[in-house]
């Protein structure tokens, strides 16, 4: 008995030793391939195709299997689900002692396997029950190791697999590294019995994450998954996700969504925080939202800068237009800065916001200045500001508003502006003014500080308003109110380039006439610098007209020509007077002095130069000349003559704009038979409070010193009592008055005598050129 006891148990292990080479040799004569075949079935579901297969000698045993196909459902359209370099099996042994195949474990390597759904939406990863292909059992543990996976459409793709590990203990759980983009990401998910499931994708700086309820079939009502997201650089992620989108540069994202049934993603939410996206630009947190991914999306903004509060609403297409399409895409801003309000209203590409299509413009302010702050430079201070017009991008870092209508208190105004921010801003372009009130439009300034017995005010200009932008414009104003004045036609080109202002063929048309020439203002220069070059038009200003304009009585009748060349430094009013240079003059043909006007001049002025004598008809000019020589606030007359029917009037004139200082010497001439008479009159003081009757010499030596006023200055006794001052004529001082232009001339008059009747003047003129000839006077 114990002898056979010891053949059987030598039997037995003799068959234990010898049945591993027999299963191998059963694999290699394929005896078992249709066993493995129908277990691998079993375990996907899918129809199997088997390459060489090799058995390794283990407990349990491991089949080896090279190429391997796995097939694709019905209706897909790739043809297979998965191609398989390497496909290891573990066995369960005690199956193959009974003679049945029983997969324990599965290992995939070098393995390529496709995604996707069908037109049912039935997904082919789906192993098993509805859409697997037969009712499967899913090994116990699945690895697959250097693998690569392919995304439905729309993901991005293929993924690497490093390594993934699928358990199912009770559970279903899976755990791994892939690669996307060189990026590896860590991959986690569970799935119970009650069909909770949990998963998460987390990379360096992000973490994706899903937590819910999940049904065999994305049609069940079941399904219900709460997406979470968290972002640290929202333009990495985008450039690992494929995407061709410029993003700003937002703070940390955060998102949420919900995935019901068919794969519908509902309740959409992306918040973005601190961040500042461009330079200044500071957003305290942007949020993006909606409700599924075929409604419309809604973006809100709110920051600040320059100190302005920003705030803003977007209406975007749908996610499944917006981020899947490169066509334009409307879409309708409106935007708070402060009380401002501003609506747009256009098409816009991710990667060209402003480049698709010109965006409908409407501003509503109640103060312009403030939004200067926004842009990086001064704004006009214009109050009740609406706009309207079309906005469109014009390079590569500027704006265009076309088809301009400015409206605001004081001015209405059409044109077409193009503005850069690249560099310095900048602004070119047109404007047309229908209507331009400057005391309207801008707020009035608080009044300068008048100091005693100053007259010029000290009004500080506006310098840093200049230095901050660059501008080039074509300018007009059919209409300009400005220092109590209508002005109508003026027509300027307008360049502003690093603080250089000039304002080129520069016309306008006062009450009395027109101007016209060049004014410049160089506020990069410290001190600032100015020149002015400006004549009058045609025969001169009419002053009539002016005051008439301005209310006040009309002293002097006919027109003045004007020609002024002047420069000067300085930041205020005051700063540029006490440094002017150049010349500046005055001339008038055949003109009239009213006796008010006479009395405007001063009293006892009017009585020394008159003789006491102011005919209540007024004095008739025949022409009038004065012209300065200016140097550095310093102004000596060039040009000074009157010739009226009550005499004539020469002289010289000396103002010191420094500290308002004047000294003038008239020399009004009677001619009293056939000599000139003269009675010299000094004036003195200042501007505020000139005084007549002073030394002439004395009060030049307040404005100039007594070593220019010798100079200067001269005794002109013998002159006066010869008539031979070397005066020149009315021409010639016209000519000086006009900066050395030729003009208008009067005509010749008689010799007037003073103090004698018009109706007696040709018998006394006889009388007198007699007598004169006897004292060798002018004949």
């Amino acid at each position: 008995m114990r002898r056979w006891w010891l053949w059987g148990l030598g039997v037995l292990l003799l068959l234990l030793l010898a049945s591993p080479f027999a299963l191998r040799m059963a694999l290699e004569r394929g005896a078992l391939t249709a066993s493995l075949d129908a277990a691998l079935e079993r375990a996907t579901g899918r129809a199997v195709t088997l390459g060489p297969i090799a058995l390794r000698l283990s407990l349990p045993p491991q089949v080896t299997v090279q190429d391997v196909r796995v097939a694709n459902l019905p209706g897909m359209q790739a043809p297979d689900f998965a191609r398989i370099g390497r496909l290891e099996v573990t066995l369960a042994l005690r199956a193959l002692l009974d003679g049945r195949v029983d997969i324990l474990e599965l290992r995939l390597a070098e393995a390529e396997l496709w995604l996707e759904r069908d037109a049912a939406g039935v997904a082919n990863w789906r192993f098993g029950g509805e859409g697997g292909g037969g009712a499967g059992t899913m090994p116990g543990l699945v690895r697959i190791e250097s693998s690569r996976l392919h995304p439905p459409d729309g993901l991005p793709g293929p993924i690497g697999i490093e390594s993934l590990t699928v358990r199912r203990e009770g559970n279903l759980t899976l755990q791994g590294r892939i690669r996307l983009r060189d990026e590896v990401m860590r991959v986690e998910a569970s799935l119970d019995a009650a069909a909770a499931a949990r998963a998460s994708l987390a990379g360096d700086g992000f973490r994706l994450g899903a937590e819910g309820r999940v049904a065999e079939s994305l049609a069940d009502p079941a399904w219900n998954l709460a997406l979470t997201a968290d972002v640290v650089s929202p333009a990495r992620l985008m450039a690992l996700l494929g995407s061709d989108a410029v993003l700003p540069a937002l703070g940390p994202l955060t998102g949420t969504a919900r995935l019901g049934p068919a794969g519908r993603l509902a309740d959409l939410r992306v918040t973005a925080g601190a961040s500042e996206p461009w330079a200044g630009l500071k957003l305290s947190q942007a949020v993006l939202s909606a409700s599924a991914l075929d409604q419309a999306m809604q973006l809100s903004l709110q920051g600040e800068r320059g100190g302005v509060r920003l705030g803003a609403e977007f209406s975007l297409p749908p996610p499944l237009r917006a981020f899947t399409t490169s066509a334009p895409m409307p879409v309708t801003a409106r935007m708070t800065a402060g009380p401002a309000r501003l609506t747009a209203r256009g098409a816009f590409t991710w990667s060209d916001p402003l480049g698709a299509a010109p965006f409908d413009v409407t501003l509503s302010a109640p103060q312009l200045a403030p939004l200067g702050r926004l842009l990086g430079f001064e704004l006009p201070a214009l109050r009740q500001v609406e706009a309207q017009g079309r906005l469109s991008r014009a390079g590569a870092a500027a704006l265009r508003w076309d088809a301009a209508r400015l409206q605001a208190t004081g001015l209405a105004a059409t044109g077409a502006i193009t503005i850069g921010w690249g560099g310095r801003p900048n602004v070119q372009g047109s404007l047309q003014f229908a209507n331009l009130d400057l005391g309207a439009a801008l707020p009035a300034a608080p009044a300068p500080p008048r100091l005693p017995g100053r007259v010029i005010p000290d009004v500080p200009l506006p310098v840093a308003a200049l230095r901050g932008f660059d501008a080039t414009l074509d300018l007009t104003a059919d209409r300009l109110e400005a220092a109590g004045l209508t002005w109508r036609g003026l027509r300027s080109r307008v360049t502003l380039a690093a603080g250089r202002l000039e304002l080129a063929d520069f016309a306008i048309t006062s009450p009395g006439g027109s101007l016209g020439g060049r004014i410049g203002w160089d506020v990069a220069h410290t001190p600032p610098r100015a020149t002015v070059a400006l004549r009058s038009g045609g025969h001169g200003l009419d002053i009539a007209a002016i005051r008439r304009e301005l209310g006040a009585g009309i002293g002097v009748q006919g027109p003045v020509e004007v020609a002024l060349d002047l420069r000067g430094e300085g930041a205020t009013t005051r700063a540029l007077a006490a440094s002017v240079s150049g010349a500046l003059g005055l001339a008038m043909v055949e003109g009239r002095l009213s006796r008010a006007g006479m009395f405007q001049i001063g009293p006892d002025l009017t009585r020394i130069l008159l003789m006491g004598r102011a005919p209540p008809e007024g004095v008739e000019i025949r022409c009038f000349a004065l012209s300065f020589a200016a140097e550095a606030g310093l102004l000596r007359s060039e040009a000074l003559l009157l010739e009226s029917s009550a005499g004539r009037i020469t002289g010289s004139l000396a103002v010191n704009l420094r500290n308002e200082t004047l000294a003038a010497q008239l020399r009004p001439d009677l001619r009293v038979f056939g000599a000139t008479m003269r009675a010299p009159v000094g004036i003195g003081g200042t501007l505020a409070a000139p005084r007549v009757g002073v030394e002439p010499g004395q009060a030049l030596a307040q404005v100039v010193g007594d070593t220019v006023a010798n100079r200067l200055w001269r005794s002109s006794t013998v002159e006066w009592l010869r008539g031979d001052t070397g005066e020149e004529d009315c021409p010639a001082q016209l000519r000086q008055a006009r900066l050395g232009r030729a003009g208008r001339e009067p005509a010749a008059a008689p010799t007037v005598i003073p103090l004698v009747p018009r109706e007696l003047q040709a018998p006394v003129q006889e009388v007198f050129r007699g007598l004169g000839g006897l004292l060798g006077g002018r004949r």
